[in-house]
């Protein structure tokens, strides 16, 4: 189903849990709003709502990341300075979604706070953020830490997985994001 670009235009669908209210994005409805499967850089969306990633540069790194061997087929690999950007989904949030990836953090991450996934504009903005701590920990927490926050303007709503992540190994990540009843954090 496609819908004209900008409208909030929904859709209902029945699966096995039930009905689901399904959001346009970009003129795309569908059950999945991304699918990037990293085989290229810039990555390509592969979900037909056509959010198609964007390289970008922070300082002297290559504009896009490498790719090398990933969990599942090719992967790209940051540098921390390197990040892909999806512009066409913006600061859109829906008020339920999942994101599932493979992750392999290096255990000669910096001290800080590796962001893995963002739409954020910057700390203090709306959006989703997803995060590993570094191997040596950080003011937000411990070393591996997995955390998760979601803010909509109006509130926030967080979750962290303290020790969590292995460094220098494949980690499988799922997150269900719901507004109403809060954030649940799977890993392997």
């Amino acid at each position: 189903m496609f819908c004209p670009p900008g409208n909030a235009v929904q859709r209902c669908i029945t699966t096995a849990q039930g009905n689901v209210l399904i959001p346009c994005v970009h003129g795309f409805c569908g059950l999945r709003v991304l699918d990037m499967n990293f085989e290229q850089v810039p990555p390509n969306d592969a979900s037909g709502a056509a959010s198609h990633g964007v390289c970008t540069v922070t300082g002297s790194a290559p504009s896009c990341p490498s790719i090398s061997q990933g969990k599942v087929g090719n992967a790209i690999q940051l540098n921390g300075a390197q990040h892909v950007d999806i512009p066409s989904l913006g600061q859109f949030i829906p008020a339920q979604f999942t994101i599932i990836l493979w992750a392999k953090p290096s255990s000669n991450l910096a001290t800080g706070k590796g962001v893995i996934l963002s739409n954020k504009l910057n700390l203090l903005s709306s959006g989703f953020d997803l995060s590993i701590n570094g191997p040596y920990g950080t003011l937000f927490g411990s070393a591996g830490a997995l955390t998760v926050s979601m803010s909509d303007g109006i509130q926030t709503i967080e979750a962290s997985s303290p020790h969590a992540v292995q460094f220098d190994d494949w980690n499988h990540i799922a997150v269900v994001v719901d507004t109403q009843t809060g954030i649940k954090l799977y890993l392997n």
